[in-house]
C-alpha cells in the first residue's frame, strides 16, 4: 500500500519545539500523501506551554480524522495535544494529570520581572483553562482541585468527564504503517 488512507503513530516525550517541528513534518507528509485518518498514540509529562499551544492548534485544524491515545500518561500541557483530537481514548492502565503553571526563576532578577513572568503565567493559565472547560465537562470540586494542585484523572473519570470516548487500547492493524515521531 504506498498511500494509505490510514495510519497509526507514536509519539513519547516532552513538549518542545523539537517534537512540534517532528509532529508539523509528519502531519504534512500525511496530508500530502492523502491520509485521511492517524491513530495516534501519545505518551508525554508536558512541556512547554507555547510549544503545546502551537502543536494544538495545527492539530486541531487538520483536515483529516485523528484519534488519540493514551498508552500510560498524559500530563500537563500534553493534555491539550490530546484534546485536539475527535476521538480520544485511553487504556485501563494511564491516567491524566492537569494543574496550573509554575514558576521557576533560577537567574537573579527583580521584582517587575517577577510580576511580568506571572502576568504572562497567568495569561497562559486562563487560555489552557478555556480549552480545557471547552473539553472536560468536570464537577466543580474537581476544577477547585486543579486550581490549587495536580489532579490526577483516572481512564474512569476521564471517560465520564468527556476527556475521552471510551477505554481502548491502541492495537495498531498490522497492514498499516506505523510511524514514530
Amino acid at each position: 500500500m504506498t498511500n494509505p488512507q490510514e495510519v497509526y503513530a507514536t509519539f513519547s516525550g516532552d513538549i518542545d519545539s523539537l517534537a512540534v517541528s517532528r509532529f508539523f513534518n509528519i502531519f504534512a507528509s500525511f496530508k500530502n500523501n492523502g491520509v485521511k485518518k492517524v491513530n495516534l498514540l501519545i505518551q508525554s509529562c508536558g512541556g512547554n506551554i507555547h510549544d503545546g499551544f502551537a502543536l494544538y492548534t495545527y492539530l486541531k485544524n487538520m483536515p483529516m480524522d485523528i484519534s488519540t491515545y493514551n498508552c500510560g500518561f498524559i500530563a500537563s500541557i500534553a493534555m491539550l495535544i490530546f484534546l485536539s483530537a475527535n476521538n480520544r481514548y485511553a487504556s485501563k492502565l494511564s491516567k491524566f494529570m492537569i494543574h496550573k503553571s509554575t514558576l521557576c526563576i533560577v537567574n537573579p532578577t527583580n521584582i517587575p520581572e517577577i510580576k511580568n513572568k506571572s502576568n504572562a503565567i497567568e495569561r497562559d493559565d486562563s487560555n489552557i483553562e478555556s480549552i480545557l472547560k471547552t473539553k472536560i465537562n468536570m464537577p466543580e470540586d474537581q476544577w477547585v482541585i486543579y486550581k490549587k494542585m495536580d489532579l490526577f484523572i483516572s481512564p474512569d473519570e476521564a471517560l465520564k468527564y468527556g476527556i475521552i470516548h471510551g477505554i481502548s487500547e491502541f492495537e495498531p492493524i498490522e497492514s498499516l504503517p506505523l510511524v514514530s515521531i
